[in-house]
């Protein structure tokens, strides 16, 4: 080997050794090595029940800067943000639900990010400026807190394990940005009825005039102002609605939110819940706002609205502190439906392959029963006497009751009453009851053929109402329908009994 080469391998090892010393050694004030480590474990992640941060400057939302949030998880398993004004004892606060995948995502960044530590003698802390504190409480194991600083040249962020304080550690500062800039405001649940379990029943309340709704299993009714099965395909729509609905903005409220008109509506959604433990409580929460008010612009593009939640378990507990929102006008227009919209847009609620029988009593009172039969329909006269049908009238029949029980009248064409002497129904009207095969009732119909002065086009002309006598909801049905086939039976029983 040459002079030349050794002289030449000998300045690579001394560059190399001093690029290595620069390397490893203590950052000025930091006391950062090599040692790689992460801020949680992987089990620290999944029993972490609560992460409590503080900023400097406040998280800004809506307006205000909050110095202090808390997020945590409730024994129902909804996790909560707490945004405090200040670091005082009693500071104005807004309590909000945040989106679980958001704050799980956030704790396995802290458990999957690398940060190098180290050891130092003395606690550097008073060198940090700006102090961002974080505190992260796990089941078993109890608080991890830091102290970190704002991010430095380089893209880093220097943090002091508070249990510790000369231990030090370097975390990349999109570790920092997720927990604060912005942080839980970006975790917020954006849907105005966020937190609230599957629904047990819901009003919607228009000037002191409620609609409510009740779920037995999976199946909805109408308690008021009606007793009546709903429509399916209504009523998925309206629990959608409500689902998506989703705020603008958000801040402390107060009952009555600035650029309310009188009239206001209460969306009112209760939810049974059980915790872990078996135990149960009740929620209620109520949205209230302004109905649409075509004087005020900024009330017909977004609305301001409140929501208020109280856990009815403990009664001696007040309701929370409500929480003041602007929320989409169209958004609020899908939701405030109405009863005739709700309502099932069926006469009968059975589906007509149940109808044993049907008992049809005319407006001067004869009365006659068509008997389903394996063959068809029969006429039975109420002294058991039965005769055949020719094949026509017995399809006559079967559509009467396919056209009751099963074919759906327009909306619009729906209306709740408050007896049945509202509307026209004053005079005489044809009955007709439907009958299981043993003779049991399944409900009764009322019908009047009357020309249709006004309403939808679809009716045309000479339509008839249809009243369900025990549920209050008048449906009409378009001309050439239905009344051809009641004017047939009606004959036939008049033409039977002489």
């Amino acid at each position: 080997m040459s002079k030349a080469t050794v002289v030449g391998s000998l300045l690579i090892a001394v560059v190399a050794t001093i690029a290595a010393v620069i390397l490893l050694r203590p950052k000025q004030g930091t006391g950062i090595t090599g040692v790689v480590t992460s801020v949680l474990t992987t089990d620290q992640v999944a029993a972490a029940v609560e992460i409590e941060l503080e900023h400097p400057d406040g998280f800004h939302l809506s307006g205000s800067a909050w110095k202090r949030v808390v997020v945590s998880q409730d024994a129902f398993g909804t996790w909560w943000a707490a945004f405090e004004e200040s670091l005082t004892e009693s500071p104005r606060s807004l309590r909000w639900p945040v989106e679980e995948t958001q704050v799980r995502a956030m704790l396995r960044v802290l458990g999957s990010t690398e940060v190098r530590s180290s050891q130092r003698e003395r606690d550097d802390s008073e060198q940090f400026g700006d102090v961002y504190r974080l505190g992260i409480r796990v089941q078993g194991h109890g608080w991890i807190r830091y102290q970190l600083t704002s991010p430095r040249l380089g893209g880093v962020v220097y943090a002091i394990n508070q249990e510790d304080r000369t231990h030090t550690s370097v975390w990349p500062s999109e570790v920092f940005d997720g927990l604060y800039a912005p942080g839980p405001v970006a975790w917020l649940n954006k849907h105005c009825f966020a937190g609230v379990g599957e629904a047990d029943s819901i009003a919607i309340i228009t000037n002191n005039e409620p609609m409510e709704l009740q779920r037995s299993g999976s199946r909805w009714s109408m308690t008021k102002p009606v007793v009546s099965v709903v429509d399916a395909t209504a009523m998925d729509a309206l629990l959608k609605s409500i689902g998506t609905l989703s705020w603008e903005t958000i801040q402390p409220g107060a009952d009555k939110a600035p650029g309310w008109n009188d009239q206001i509506v209460d969306v009112e959604v209760r939810s049974s819940r059980k915790n872990q433990s078996g135990g149960a409580t009740e929620e209620v929460v109520t949205l209230r706002t302004a109905l649409a008010d075509p004087s005020n612009s900024a009330v017909m593009r977004s609305r301001p609205a409140t929501i208020r939640r109280m856990d009815r378990s403990k009664s001696s507990k007040p309701p929370e502190a409500s929480v003041q929102l602007t929320v989409s006008s169209a958004s609020i227009s899908e939701i405030l439906m109405t009863p005739a919209q709700l309502v099932s847009r069926m006469s009968v609620q059975h589906p007509a392959k149940d109808i044993g029988a049907i008992r049809v009593t005319t407006t001067d009172g004869l009365t006659a029963i068509f008997a389903r039969t394996l063959d068809g329909w029969a006429f039975r006269s109420e002294a058991g006497v039965t005769t055949e049908l020719s094949a026509s009238f017995q399809s006559t029949v079967a559509e009467l009751v396919r056209t009751l029980c099963e074919t759906p009248v327009d909306s619009e064409a729906i209306q709740i009453i408050g007896d049945l002497h509202d509307y026209g129904m004053t005079g005489p009207f044809t009955s007709i009851e439907f009958l299981t095969l043993s003779d049991l009732s399944l409900g009764i119909v009322n019908i009047k053929l009357q020309p249709v002065a006004s309403g939808p086009a679809s009716l045309g002309v000479g339509g008839f109402i249809a009243v369900c006598q025990n549920h209050y909801v008048e449906r009409t049905y378009p001309a050439s329908t239905l009344d051809q086939y009641v004017r047939m039976l009606v004959d036939f029983v008049r033409t039977a009994q002489k």
